[in-house]
């Protein structure tokens, strides 16, 4: 391909001085911007977009982020009066990411029958910190035997065999 001219308006022009001290010049800075921009795009047209998850524990975690479509969320009975919730992500990849939260069951708690507030577990301000969030990796359904529960393993095989978006007509 040719040379191509690009017009930049006066107001414009410190914006392209700073991309080309970045880019190692102008024309590396443009086309850097326009990969990034056409990924953008494309992941969007398949589903995709920008997930951010927390990792680690306490009330100062870590945030990762990644390019992905979720497949499923799934809550199970954890410890005391606890759920982990596992949210499984199709990556842009084509890697499964599983983002596992242990949270307290705030909906079993509002229970007009529950037994939890006898429970000393639920005294401390331990059973109240959420966390910890951990963010496991896979290259399949399979690869997750032995890390994941079998449920969230069906879910994801499940949601792997469907059409990411139906569009109807409607």
């Amino acid at each position: 391909m040719g040379t191509r001219t690009v017009y930049v308006s006066a107001d414009d022009e410190p914006l392209y001085a700073r991309a080309a001290e970045f880019g190692g010049g102008l024309s590396p800075a443009i086309t850097a911007a326009l990969r990034a921009y056409i990924n953008v795009r494309e992941a969007a047209m398949n589903g995709y977009t920008e997930i951010t998850v927390k990792i680690g524990e306490g009330w100062a975690p870590q945030q990762k982020k990644f390019s992905g479509r979720r497949l499923v969320q799934l809550s199970l009975p954890g410890d005391t009066g606890r759920i982990v919730r596992h949210d499984v992500y199709r990556t842009q990849r084509e890697q499964i990411a599983v983002h596992v939260s242990d949270l307290p069951d705030w909906v079993e708690t509002s229970k007009d029958d529950t037994s939890l507030w006898n429970d000393p577990a639920t005294w401390t301000s331990d059973w109240y910190r959420p966390g910890p969030w951990k963010l496991e990796v896979f290259s399949s359904p399979e690869a997750m035997g032995g890390h994941v529960p079998d449920e969230v393993i069906d879910a994801a095989r499940q949601a792997l065999g469907q059409q990411p978006v139906e569009v109807l007509d409607i």
